[in-house]
């Protein structure tokens, strides 16, 4: 099987982080679009408050993520969290 380079296409990642807000509906969305494909994720730590954060695996930065600093393209709606 040819890899995707090989065809001219470029595959592109995004990762859910369970951040809440808009972050979940802007990765379905661009699931929906060719040559994205969601990335795996894993817990990045646990606050004081015993909140479970997450991160793409590896804490790789991936084309999108709803945590900021995991990701390549950033996502702000202004006025909005």
């Amino acid at each position: 099987k040819e890899s995707s380079e090989t065809q001219g296409t470029q595959v592109l990642y995004c990762t859910d982080c369970k951040r809440g807000f808009h972050g979940p509906r802007f990765c379905k969305y661009l699931l929906e679009r060719p040559h994205w494909q969601p990335y795996p994720v894993q817990k990045w730590y646990v606050d004081e408050r015993w909140q479970e954060f997450y991160c793409p695996l590896g804490q790789r930065i991936v084309d999108f993520a709803d945590e900021p600093q995991f990701s390549r393209i950033a996502m702000y709606l202004k006025g909005r969290d």
